[in-house]
């Protein structure tokens, strides 16, 4: 059995608005996530974006990005981790999420992680296809096993081959409420893998 702990990975969350002019009436909501390079094993591979949002002057928006493979447009689309776990037995991480996105110059905004709509894995081998298993990010450990014995147990005969790579993707939920103001919005996501084996 190999055992041993993994950096952590951070997964940040800027988010900028951009509302127009009061005179204008109407408000544009541009937000916006990345998700950048944090450790030598574990990469993000692409941002987390929610795209453009027009708030309703009446009632909050939710803007929902679920977890997936492919992007839902051009400006909306899940982050992405990827972790070469080639000749492991398997692997457990888990996902610190915020509850709010901050900014130096406007009040918060509520984004929320938990569901298993947000969260998603798989493992490819080469250029194999993506399966996802859907988890929810805020709800503690996954593991993912080569090949599990049941009940979550990883059989240390059975290791993936070469070119392997977990690819763990996350969305989420952000709530504009009508009176969000301009700025730039930040949170962090931190990925840890806390055992391979």
């Amino acid at each position: 059995m190999r055992a041993s702990t993994l950096c952590l990975l951070s997964l940040l969350l800027p988010v900028a608005l951009a509302i127009r002019a009061p005179e204008l009436q109407a408000q544009q909501v541009a937000v916006s996530a990345a998700v950048p390079l944090a450790s030598p094993t574990t990469v993000g591979a692409r941002d987390l974006t929610f795209g453009t949002i027009m708030p309703d002057p009446n009632a909050a928006r939710t803007v929902a990005v679920l977890a997936a493979v492919d992007r839902a447009s051009a400006s909306v689309q899940s982050g992405e981790y990827r972790l070469d776990v080639a000749a492991l037995h398997g692997v457990t991480f888990a996902l610190s999420t915020p509850t709010e996105l901050t900014s130096a110059t406007a009040p918060p905004l509520p984004v929320n992680f938990s569901g298993g709509g947000y969260g998603g894995w798989c493992v490819t081998r080469g250029r194999s296809g993506c399966g996802l298993n859907g988890f929810d990010p805020a709800g503690g450990d996954q593991r993912v096993c080569a090949n599990e014995l049941g009940g979550g147990v990883c059989d240390l005969g059975t290791s993936w081959p070469a070119a392997s790579t977990l690819r763990v993707f996350v969305g989420g939920e952000l709530t504009i409420p009508p009176t969000a103001l301009a700025g730039t919005y930040t949170a962090t996501i931190t990925l840890t893998v806390t055992q391979v084996y």
